[in-house]
């Protein structure tokens, strides 16, 4: 098949969307060490409404996207593990200064006990994210003409791309490389990234080959 091959991709950092699911991560500058499982629907939603509320009290929701990337029950590990309170660990991307905000939320009495804010620690992408990605991509003419011949059996993904050098014009920047397979392969081309900050479709040359 023309221009298929299994992709090996090299970014200085880089991870798989699993949308809808993620690791629990928990405040750098937290003293406890916590272990983590899944709440219920409606513990996640007092999770992050009491979270979303704590955002909005110390002024860290802007004009910007901001998701909630994971919600996690946790338990102080040095606790009673017959304790009978709830603590979840809610955590937040925002766009506008590469921000995660992780919110720890006492369920049992309804409570915020702590948020703290992270400038670029990586977050999983959520649906929306991914769905927006996907539509600027195949919005674009040249991309659109590049994968019509496997259109009806296209299969979208996508990787979180990241790059620790403050010097890209990419750092902290939300940025999406999709990932386009057909089978169990993926094409080669087009290597399309989506800089989902400003909304920009950048479409990068395959590597050239050398003797």
């Amino acid at each position: 098949m023309k221009n298929l091959l299994l992709l090996h991709c090299a970014v200085l950092c880089c991870c798989f969307v699993a949308l809808g699911t993620g690791c629990a991560t928990f405040p750098r500058t937290a003293s406890k060490s916590y272990a983590s499982f899944q709440p219920t629907a409606a513990e996640r939603e007092v999770a992050v409404a009491l979270a979303e509320g704590a955002i909005a009290e110390r002024k860290l929701r802007t004009a910007s996207p901001l998701y909630v990337t994971n919600v996690d029950l946790v338990r102080d590990k040095a606790d009673d593990a017959e304790s009978e309170e709830r603590l979840a660990m809610v955590t937040h991307y925002r766009y506008e200064g590469d921000l995660a905000i992780q919110t720890l939320v006492n369920l049992t009495e309804k409570k915020v006990v702590s948020l703290e804010s992270i400038p670029h620690l990586p977050t999983p992408l959520v649906a929306q994210e991914f769905s927006l990605a996907r539509e600027l991509a195949l919005s674009r003419a040249d991309v659109k003409q590049a994968l019509e011949e496997y259109r009806d059996r296209l299969n979208v993904e996508a990787l979180v791309v990241r790059t620790a050098s403050e010097d890209d014009p990419l750092f902290g920047h939300r940025v999406v490389r999709l990932l386009f397979r057909v089978g169990q392969d993926y094409l080669s081309t087009p290597i399309v990234m989506v800089d989902l900050t400003e909304k920009k479709v950048i479409i990068q040359q395959p590597p050239s080959r050398t003797n």
